[in-house]
Order: structure tokens, then sequence, then C-alpha cells
């Protein structure tokens, strides 16, 4: 039985259905995360991997991270059945864009430096369907190389062999992804520990092949040790997350690895000496980094929204006093106004806890609701009579071209971390909408205008957490917005004011007087936007095949 939150709408499988998929050769998809500073040469060794597979029902989708150069998108595009996408993330951030961008029935992860054997996904598909396993591990090991810290690492794979706190399956069931929550990007880069650790957690099993995945390491001494101390400074928030971490458990592991192994060690007694003062440098810069552990802020402003206790205490916040609850009576009567009659499918982005989803279902509307945030979702499945949300992002939502008359968003795009993010939500969103799109944005004047400067600066001196949330939203003016859209083929049909005269003193008056304001102060602000710049604007845009007239 499917949890609630991964129930499948009849849209939502189309995008899949479109690929030629059989019981016997499923949809693979190959994810390949590409920092700015990545190598040619291992990018070139890469892809030609992936594109020599035997198993040919794959699609590979490669992330070119901001500010790389030329040549490594010429790369990627030399080989046509890439989809290539850019963006800026961590790897963490870019594989669960990639995941959520695919369309396959398994993924695939992999790290620029890997070099597949040709065989390697015909292996993992057959092992998948005989044994139904929804986890397969594809060991790695070091390419041949006269290096000798990279040798000694090569020794150090060879021990390790067959110990599952090591080792991390690479070839996953795409729903086994969803129900995990996909990586912690809060945990980058001990991603692949995390995963570990939360398969085990989940007590899913593990099949592990024979075919080993190469690794062409190009790193120094210096780069390995800087990357332990860095895994060190994150361990604690692994720790919290995970009592028991058995990567960190050197006494298990040197019993259970190196003295188990002792004749590959007399193989190669140089080597041994080298790996054992890897190992000293090893856990003396784990060491020192677990005495100066990361903060570990998150940098976006969705991040908060993935955690439960933020879940749990949303509709509180939105809704716990005066001030908000006419926020929240402000969008519900904008919205309503921009939004054309009830007479098809809407699509929702970011429905998060379901507080907009419940006004408009009791108002007759048919909506689908998306948000990426499992703990959310979690509250949304808690209201009664909704309809079942989808787990998607905003930015790859699993729908085909044109498949909704109209889609909303709001308390969306701006929290997103980068102008690039901002667009791909536009363009997606464009993409499965055949009429028009209302969405809100922060609106960059209002924090410039002289009037309100010395308000804004007193209002985050009392309320110094949401100083950050605002410095990591995407901030435009209605020209920069419009612009924005214009380009992209869309039009500026109507504008809806937001957060204009900001009457937080309503927190101060009964609930009863409080409401019968609502509507007053609604219509001051409807004005006021003329002279004073509002927070956000609420627009309605069409794409270029309607007529705005007829909306």
């Amino acid at each position: 039985m499917q949890h609630p939150l991964y129930l499948s709408h009849p849209h939502a499988t189309i995008a899949i259905a479109m690929d030629n998929e059989t019981a016997q050769e499923p949809l693979v998809s190959v994810t390949l995360p590409l920092a700015r500073n990545v190598d040619p040469h291992l990018l070139e060794i890469c892809l030609r991997s992936i594109s020599t597979q035997t198993y040919r029902n794959f699609e590979c989708l490669v992330l070119i991270s901001e500010g790389s150069n030329h040549e490594i998108l010429h790369i990627s595009r030399s080989y046509p059945s890439i989809r290539i996408f850019e963006g800026s993330f961590n790897k963490s951030e870019a594989r669960n864009f990639l995941i959520r961008k695919s369309r396959g029935r398994y993924i695939v992860y992999m790290d620029v430096d890997h070099e597949l054997p040709k065989e390697l996904l015909q292996t993992c598909v057959e092992t998948a369907l005989q044994s139904g396993a929804k986890a397969i591990l594809a060991p790695y090991r070091e390419a041949p190389s006269n290096k000798f810290w990279l040798r000694c690492r090569r020794l150090e794979l060879e021990l390790l062999a067959g110990d599952l706190s090591a080792e991390t399956p690479n070839f996953l069931c795409r729903t086994l992804l969803d129900k995990i929550g996909g990586f912690d990007e809060n945990l980058d880069p001990l991603d692949d520990w995390d995963l570990n650790l939360a398969l085990r957690s989940a007590d899913i099993p593990s099949v592990r092949i024979d075919t080993f995945i190469l690794v062409h390491s190009t790193i120094s001494l210096r780069e390995m040790i800087h990357r332990k101390f860095v895994r060190g400074r994150l361990l604690p928030a692994l720790k919290s997350k995970y009592p028991e971490v058995p990567q960190v458990n050197f006494a298990k592991r040197f019993v259970r690895a190196y003295l188990k192994n002792w004749k590959l060690l007399l193989k190669s007694p140089i080597f041994a000496l080298g790996l054992t003062f890897l190992k000293i440098l090893d856990l003396l810069a784990l060491f020192w980094g677990r005495l100066n552990p990361l903060s570990n802020t998150p940098v976006d402003g969705t991040h908060p929204y993935f955690k439960p206790k933020i879940a749990r205490t949303y509709e509180q916040i939105r809704l716990g006093d005066n001030f908000n609850r006419y926020k929240h009576y402000a969008e519900i009567r904008s919205l309503l106004e921009l939004l054309p009659q009830a007479d098809g499918l809407i699509l929702e982005i970011g429905c998060g806890t379901g507080r907009i989803t419940d006004e408009l279902a009791r108002k007759g509307y048919r909506i689908i609701p998306v948000d990426p945030s499992p703990a959310m979702l979690a509250q949304f499945v808690a209201r009664s009579g909704l309809p079942n949300p989808i787990r998607a992002d905003g930015i790859a939502v699993p729908f085909p071209v044109a498949s909704f008359k109209v889609t909303y968003s709001l308390r969306v795009i701006w929290h997103l971390h980068s102008r690039a993010l901002f667009e791909q939500l536009i363009d997606e969103v464009a993409r499965v909408t055949s009429k028009c799109i209302i969405l809100d944005f922060a609106n960059k004047d209002r924090w410039r205008y002289p009037m309100l400067r010395t308000l804004v600066a007193i209002y985050f001196r009392l309320h110094p957490k949401e100083l950050t949330a605002h410095e990591t939203s995407q901030l435009l003016t209605l020209e920069e917005f419009t612009h924005l859209v214009e380009r992209k083929g869309l039009h500026l049909h109507r504008i809806m004011p937001l957060d204009v005269v900001s009457p937080i003193w309503l927190r101060l008056l009964p609930s009863e007087i409080a409401r019968t304001l609502y509507p007053i102060i609604y219509r001051i602000e409807s004005v006021l936007w003329r002279l004073i710049p509002p927070g956000r604007f609420l627009v309605r845009l069409t794409t270029p095949t309607n007529n705005p007239d007829h909306i």
C-alpha cells in the first residue's frame, strides 16, 4: 500500500509513460552533478563510459554549475542523449535536483571521476528484476595510478570490500529514494554516509554485485586530509540524526577489515605502511573537525520547511494572530480575484500544509497540490476532504505540456536561493500551463523606500531570525519582473498588491473587532500601493496563445 504522500494522480504517470519502458527494460536515470572546476578530461572519460553502456534504455542528466567554462558545456553537448541543466548547488542539492528532474524507475548517482564498465547498467537492472532488490551496490575501485597516496587508497578500498558500513548502494529504486527523502542537503558532503545510514535505519537491504566502478582520483594528500576535516565538522550533526555511526567506529572496522584481510597488507607492505600513515592523518583531521563543528545554517529559504518542527508549527504561525490572519485573508481574496472560473484542473505549486488548498477546495476548485517537503505534506494529509498531494518540486513537476489551464503558487518563488532557480520555476510552470499563471514575488522597491528604511531596520532588530530569510530571498522590482516574464513569452495581465501597510497593530485588538477591519484595510491597501511600495505583488501571467481579455 502506498503512503498517502506518494499517491499518484493520473496526470503524474504520463511523463514516465512517454518513455519506451517495459517490465523487462525499465528506464534508468543516470545523474551526474558537475562542480565548477571539473576536469574536462575526467568528464570525457565519465560521459564516454555512460554512452557505451550495453543497456540502452537509460537517460543521463548532467547539472553544470553556474560559472563553468564553455569547454564543459561543449563536451556535455557532444553527447546528444544527455539532458543538460544549469544551476548553483552543493552536491547533495544537485543530486536531489537531478532526481526530481529524472523520469526513470531506477536512479544511478555518480561523480565525474567515475568510469562505468559498459555492462554495469545491464547487470544492475537484471539483478534488480531477478532479486526484487531496491538498492544495489556496485563497489568502487581506484583506477591504476602511479601516485603513491592513491595506491594506498586503492589498498584501503580492497580491505573494506564487503563492509556494508563503508559501501553505499549507488543504484536505487526511485520509490525508495522518495521514501527516505533523497539526500540530506544539510549534511553535504557526508551525503554517502547519510544515505547509507538512512537505508540501514529503514531496514532496507542492498545487493552487492561484483562489477566495479573505477574512480579516477586526482586529489593530493592535502586535499584528502582537508576532506576528512570537513567531514569531521559535520559529524556532530550526523550523530545527532543517527546515534550510531559505524563509519567512525574505527576499532570495529580495524578488526573487521584490516585484521581480517591481513594477507592483503602483507602483499603490499610499502602501501600498507603508507595507508597506516594516512589513517592516522584521517583520524586527526576528523577529530579536529569535530572540535570545530559547522553551524549548518541552510542558505536556501525553502530549507526550514523540510523540518518537521517547522511544519508542525507552520499553521500556528500563519494563522496564530490577527495580523497573520489578515495576511491570509488578503492572499485568499486577491487570489480569488485573479483565478478564472473553476472549470478545470488547477495546479498548486508549494501546497505546504494545505492552508490555501483548503480555502479553494471549499469553493469548488479542483486542485492538484504538489510540494517537495515530506514534513509539510505530512501535515497536509492530516486534513480531511482535500485531494491527495504529490511530492514534487516546482522546478520539476511530473506532468506533460499544457496539463493544466491554471497554475498558482504563493510564498514559494522568492524563497529560492538563486535567480537561475527562480527562472527555472517560471519555465516549468509555463510548460505545464495552457491559460494563466498566478504567483507572488518579493518587491525590491519595498526595502529601499526611504520612509520605510528605519521601520524595516527596527523590525529586523526585533526579529533577527527573519533577516536571514530576507537576505536569501529573490527580490525584484516590478519592472525587472515584467522584463523577465516578457523575455519568456509571457504577458503580465493583472497586478494585486500584498503587504502594503503591514498592520501589525491588529495583534492588539480582540479577534472579533480585527476581523471586521479586514475588508477596510484591504481596500485601503488597494489604493495606497501607488504611494507606498508593497512588500509583495501577486500577479497573473497569460501564455502567448491566450487573449488576456478573455480570461
